[in-house]
């Protein structure tokens, strides 16, 4: 691994500074245990190889803004993080998720803005035919049990507007739990088609999952509509900030 500009990695093996776009720095068994003496601002791309340890010193941590964090271990040659003092802050991704080439990311919004890559009609649309007829709800802010939803759809989706329902008006109109649609909470359930959810509340102003759960109601943890433009009846206020996927 090369040094960089601004010195994030310095002396062979010592981390500090901030990753700028467009530098791509590995971090190699060679050079390995790593030092971490400070905060790493990760604006670029880091990738830590197998077999390869990573010491965090006294108030260091490692915070991934805009860039790509990837460490992929083994069973035989982990990839270690050590912690040399107590009062070392940890990881944090702020608004960035990585996603397998299977999803194909429709939707993502929050209290400030949101970003729709393909338009109403087209979300509407690309759901419709694709062949799994299946969108992945991410809430980085809600419970294991809401954080990430399959939306199965086992119905036919003619007069059913996807957008409206999942983002403004999740009613049950054209979408009743396991007639219209299936939900489940793990790939493993999705695809095995198991352990899928019993009980859905729906209401007109309220985005997706309304109060849905596994068995029984979960309130918070719809999509709000509150600062949506797209949504005109937008009284409510729920979780601002989730990303739809389509899975291919």
């Amino acid at each position: 691994p090369n040094e960089t500009s601004l010195g994030f990695l310095r002396s062979g093996s010592i981390l500090n500074g901030i990753l700028l776009e467009g530098e791509h720095v590995t971090l190699d068994e060679a050079g390995s245990p790593y030092k971490s003496d400070g905060s790493l601002i990760i604006d670029g791309y880091l990738e830590i190889l197998p077999n390869v340890t990573v010491q965090m010193d006294d108030g260091s941590s490692i915070l991934v803004r805009k860039g790509q964090f990837r460490a992929v271990g083994t069973l035989e040659k982990p990839i270690s993080f050590e912690k040399l003092s107590e009062r070392w802050a940890g990881l944090t991704v702020e608004k960035k998720l990585g996603v397998s080439p299977g999803f194909q990311l429709l939707f993502a919004y929050n209290d400030v803005k949101s970003y729709t890559p393909v338009g109403r009609d087209d979300f509407n649309s690309l759901f419709a035919n694709s062949q799994s007829k299946t969108l992945v709800r991410y809430c980085p802010d809600c419970s294991s049990s809401h954080q990430v939803i399959f939306y199965k759809r086992i119905s036919n989706m003619t007069t059913f507007d996807a957008y409206d329902a999942l983002t403004c008006n999740f009613t049950s109109v054209d979408n009743e739990l396991n007639s219209d649609f299936e939900l489940y909470i793990s790939m493993e359930d999705y695809l095995a088609g198991t352990n899928e959810w019993s009980y859905c509340r729906f209401y007109s102003g309220y985005g997706f999952p309304g109060s849905c759960g596994e068995y029984y109601s979960y309130y918070w943890y719809f999509q709000s509509s509150t600062f949506l433009p797209t949504c005109s009846n937008s009284a409510y206020s729920g979780r601002d900030e989730i990303y739809w996927f389509l899975y291919a």
